[in-house]
């Protein structure tokens, strides 16, 4: 995988040399326009930022895509992006990436589309000193920067559709029913889904479900979203003796709330209302 990701690093920048002498031609070329000479009256105000998404049709990349990193496989659990800006972030499981440094390269999917690893809740936790032992056991978020060129290939939107926004954890009540994903058993970058219901709380980290999936490891750091659509959280333990289908899942908005205070990391859960805004107006 590493030579892979060299591969596509040397070809893009083959490509850049290649358009350069042109590129330099049209720089150097270009006219100018004195202050007399440019148009009067009404300036039309410029685009409003926002990401140019693919439609869901047509996406490669999309949540439960995999991360080939040079250790080893992480698939995704949802798609993120910093308000007001076209970036485009990806999850995955802080264990994933456990023994990556912050600026390695994964490509996305299987074509040539990068990202670049930002942020770690197992690094960030280690350079404040968390002592949380609930938070030690489920701030579980890794985060990847999409490469901007890839845009065009990626939509947020979850089987079913969703996520819609991001759950307040505290509102959730026993006996609400959630839908947790995994990758589907013969399409390993697609999601399946599977319904639970919640058993109670672990404190402001984590919530107990009950049946929401199979006793799987490969369903680990998959995306969990409520009965609207909006984002719970990432599932982070399974139960399988002496309560199997317990399963334990981490909380989005406490862990994105970690991101934001530890590591000035501001982001939301991309939706597919966001997609269709960018795609409309692109």
């Amino acid at each position: 995988m590493h030579v892979r990701i060299e591969a596509i690093l040397v070809a893009r920048a083959l490509v850049m040399f290649a358009l350069f002498p042109a590129l330099a031609g049209c720089l150097t070329g270009a006219e100018t326009l004195d202050r007399a000479d440019r148009p009067q009256g009404d300036v039309a105000a410029p685009p409003r930022p926002g990401v140019a998404w693919a439609s869901p049709d047509e996406a490669r990349l999309m949540p439960g895509v995999v991360l080939h990193t040079e250790k080893r496989d992480c698939p995704t659990n949802f798609f993120f992006t910093k308000p007001q800006s076209s970036t485009v972030f990806l999850g995955t499981t802080a264990y994933c990436v456990r023994d990556l440094t912050l600026g390695s390269l994964a490509v996305v999917g299987d074509g040539d589309d990068l990202a670049v690893l930002i942020y770690s809740s197992f690094e960030t936790m280690a350079e404040v000193g968390e002592s949380d032992p609930n938070a030690l056991e489920y701030n579980d978020l890794a985060i990847f920067h999409l490469d901007h060129s890839s845009h065009r290939r990626a939509n947020p939107t979850l089987p079913g559709g969703g996520a819609t926004g991001v759950a307040d954890g505290e509102r959730i009540e026993v006996g609400d029913r959630l839908r947790a994903f995994a990758p589907a058993q013969n399409l390993p970058s697609q999601l399946a889904w599977r319904e639970g219901v919640v058993a109670g709380h672990a404190g402001e980290w984590a919530l107990l479900t009950y049946n929401v999936l199979p006793g799987a490891p490969g369903a680990l750091g998959g995306p969990v979203v409520d009965s609207e659509g909006r984002a719970v959280g990432v599932l982070a333990t399974l139960g399988v003796f002496p309560n199997p289908g317990a399963n334990g899942v981490a909380r989005l908005d406490t862990m994105l709330d970690y991101a934001a205070r530890h590591a000035r990391l501001y982001m939301t859960v991309a939706t597919p209302d966001d997609a269709r805004t960018a795609s409309q107006e692109s």
